[in-house]
């Protein structure tokens, strides 16, 4: 009984899984126009401007920002996304702010 409904939740989990992967994959058309990401002005672009500065400093993360009100100020949200996914995709080749961003944007939110 016990072993039936973990492989229930599993399988529930799985197909969760590969409906927000298909979610994802469906707006490729206007999430890479002219084949470079498109980021929203919202929190989005706030962990791009993270992502790139951990890219290009890795294994510095922005905790600081000067740019943030009007003296500054530290950044709200934990720092391990950021960092992972600038290190990711530097590892992965990106080396200026919009290579870094075409492939950090497939770093699974998951992760």
């Amino acid at each position: 009984m016990k072993d039936r409904r973990c492989r229930t939740s599993l399988l529930v989990g799985a197909a969760f899984f590969l409906v927000a992967g298909l979610c994802r994959v469906n707006n490729l058309g206007s999430a890479f126009q002219g084949g470079v990401a498109q980021i929203r002005p919202f929190d989005e672009l706030y962990h791009a401007k993270r992502i790139i500065h951990s890219a290009s400093r890795f294994p510095s993360i922005l905790e600081f920002d000067p740019d943030r009100g009007p003296a500054g100020s530290y950044c709200p949200w934990p720092p391990l996304y950021d960092l992972a996914a600038g290190g990711a995709a530097r590892m992965l080749g990106g080396r200026s702010a919009g290579s870094v961003l075409n492939r950090a944007v497939w770093f699974p939110p998951l992760v």
